[in-house]
């Protein structure tokens, strides 16, 4: 095993659908990390764990094969959708470039606004308070934020009815001495209505390469999604991403499901190849109620330790006894 491998004693994905807690990776036992909550964009949560896996070098023989399975859905209704997005993903992969090439883009002057929302489906504010919790000395640090309107009608700077975008977001952030570079693109196709209001089904392809300061290209992540929003209000999602290898091999494939859960509430759950890794339910985009981690076997042979619970109470950590008697209790 390769220098900085030992001190994984877990590894799990926890990303959430929303701006408010929009989402966390959270690595615990390793040598060369703090633990910490990692906030990021549920629809592009494998770039941030292409990121910090990157500070741990290894081979795919080195890690769980069970990392590029995909989970069984047929007990949420979803194996044709789950089989359909990852034919997607499959297409999208091999026709990235073209796909999220902005040559033919529209006349459309985006207000900042506008920009965040088709590079990152979120504002700069939201995204600040996302990642205000993580450490200074690893917290991602913006440095581009752009996007195109590919097709569809433009006011006041923003999309207006029917619309494809490109957007691209670009970080860089320090990890276990090494500064990471990371640019995500996104192509989304969907309705805007009412000044930046989505509604109805969101169709997302996303790819996100990070480069490594003294390692160059470290991983390359595509993502595909389906993500239904209700008047600017998030529900369903199911997202499917593949993270490879500098040599092209698939290193993990990360799934997300979002569904409706009881007393109004939603139920996010997210796995690590075919391992369930977190399960956390929402309210009003924001963590509400118990946020429960699964032991994923990262590594053969490395205690991945055991299932952890904490309690939210609208995006803040609370006592126990405030998420008694709610779903997942």
């Amino acid at each position: 095993m390769k220098p900085g491998m030992t001190g994984l004693a877990g590894l799990l994905v926890c990303a959430t659908v929303t701006t408010g807690c929009a989402g966390a990776l959270l690595v615990s036992g390793a040598s060369a990390l703090p633990t910490a909550m990692m906030a990021v964009s549920a629809m592009d949560s494998i770039g941030l764990l292409s990121r910090l896996e990157a500070a741990f070098p290894r081979t795919a023989e080195e890690t769980n094969p069970a990392l590029r399975e995909n989970p069984d859905l047929s007990d949420r209704g979803l194996s044709r959708q789950q089989a359909a997005l990852n034919a997607r993903l499959e297409t999208f992969a091999d026709n990235a470039e073209a796909r999220l090439a902005t040559v033919d883009a529209v006349d459309c002057a985006l207000t900042e606004r506008g920009r965040w929302l088709l590079a990152r489906t979120s504002s700069r504010t939201e995204y600040e308070a996302m990642v205000s919790s993580l450490p200074e000395g690893i917290r991602p640090q913006v440095t581009n934020v752009d996007a195109s309107v590919l097709q569809g009608e433009c006011v006041d700077g923003l999309p207006n009815g029917d619309f494809v975008s490109v957007g691209r977001f670009e970080t860089v952030q320090n990890v276990s001495g090494n500064r990471l570079s990371t640019t995500e693109r996104q192509r989304l196709e969907g309705t805007m209505t009412d000044a930046g209001t989505l509604d109805g089904t969101v169709r997302r392809e996303a790819v996100s390469q990070t480069t490594g300061s003294t390692s160059g290209v470290l991983s390359r992540s595509y993502t595909v999604a389906d993500w239904q929003f209700d008047n600017g209000n998030s529900r369903d999602l199911l997202s499917i991403s593949r993270t490879l290898d500098s040599d092209g091999s698939v290193s993990q494939i990360v799934t997300v499901v979002v569904e409706p859960a009881a007393q109004g509430l939603q139920r996010q759950l997210s796995w690590a190849g075919s391992m369930l890794a977190s399960e956390v339910t929402l309210r009003n985009g924001q963590m509400h109620g118990w946020m429960t981690s699964y032991p994923v076997t990262y590594v053969p042979g490395v205690d991945p330790g055991e299932a952890t619970r904490t309690c939210y109470r609208s995006g803040q950590q609370a006592p126990d006894a405030a998420c008694q008697g709610m779903p997942g209790a």
